[in-house]
């Protein structure tokens, strides 16, 4: 038992019905882009309710992308984090973006709700995961050296997740390509994976995000290959997975993981270890737990800070 009843609303939280008239009540709303013509309103009516809010985020918000730009634009950009009772985000990194805004920032780790399933590798192939979104920039460096090593090593087969742009750009008979996939064939792809490749160039945007697609892929027993950003910070490079920084590098590293066996199996149960041992969610959703009593417990106190951050929402 962790002491908490959790429901999942994706239009509103008037749709609760069957709340105890005494118990704790919050809501955290994930990824907000707030305007001020719907949140204000909305926010005051769930503090007259009774409500906590808190604000959850995993991403830098000024996205490179135009589309999430666009939306960032139109809305109360960061004086959205100010328009809630707390934040809770994934790293320390973000939690001192969100901190001028915001004295309530809590920083809960990225971890795996549950192992995916094992799945039998193909022992005369090498299957090389290369699934994320948005990762144009990082990949463009490595192209000339992934398909010398496709054409040196026929077993390779690059399994490529939504980049249309890798997928058409890798010089591969064998190569496989998904455009989307839910979360669970997601998972599923990368533990039939025997090498996961994590390029990440270094940017302002990059630097600001979590380790998860480490966290997955040791979760998924790929043995991982990764760029130092943000990545350097949790692989022990040879014992949990390799760090490559230059073109050189990644070369070299994933020619050594195609070609030695026992080095990928080790890597990737050091991996395997340290998300069992460490990032599962099991293990730490207590914390959140008592954070949000903790919060319920200085409710009076936070609904004046945040009365003194939006003087608007004190109006009657």
């Amino acid at each position: 038992m962790i002491g908490a009843n959790v429901r999942v609303c994706h239009n509103a939280v008037g749709t609760i019905q069957d709340i105890v008239p005494d118990a704790p009540k919050i809501v955290v709303v994930q990824r907000m882009l707030p305007n001020v013509e719907n949140w204000l309103p909305a926010i005051k009516a769930l503090v007259k309710r009774g409500w906590l809010i808190v604000s959850e985020i995993d991403d830098y918000p000024l996205v490179p992308i135009k589309s999430i730009r666009d939306a960032w634009d139109a809305s109360m950009q960061w004086q959205g984090y100010a328009a809630c009772h707390a934040v809770q985000t994934s790293t320390e990194t973000l939690r001192q973006v969100f901190l001028p805004y915001n004295d309530e920032v809590m920083v809960f780790p990225n971890q795996l709700f549950q192992l995916p399933p094992a799945v039998a590798k193909p022992e005369e192939d090498i299957r090389l995961f290369l699934g994320a979104l948005n990762r144009q920039d990082s990949w463009a460096p490595l192209i000339e050296q992934l398909n010398k090593l496709i054409h040196k090593y026929p077993q390779i087969v690059p399994l490529v997740i939504h980049d249309e742009y890798l997928f058409k750009a890798l010089k591969s008979d064998r190569k496989l390509f998904q455009k989307k996939l839910v979360y669970a064939d997601y998972s599923k792809a990368m533990a039939g994976s025997h090498i996961a490749l994590l390029p990440l160039t270094d940017t302002e945007f990059t630097r600001h995000k979590s380790d998860i697609k480490f966290v997955e892929a040791a979760g998924a027993r790929a043995a991982v290959i990764a760029s130092p950003a943000v990545y350097g910070q949790v692989i022990k490079h040879g014992e949990t997975g390799l760090v490559a920084d230059t073109p050189e590098e990644w070369e070299k590293h994933l020619e050594t993981l195609i070609c030695n066996k026992g080095l990928r199996n080790r890597l990737a149960w050091g991996a395997f270890n340290y998300v069992v041992k460490e990032r599962m969610l099991h293990n730490h959703i207590h914390k959140r737990v008592d954070w949000y009593y903790d919060l319920w417990a200085r409710r009076d106190e936070l609904n004046k800070a945040l009365y003194e951050r939006i003087p608007e929402l004190a109006e009657a």
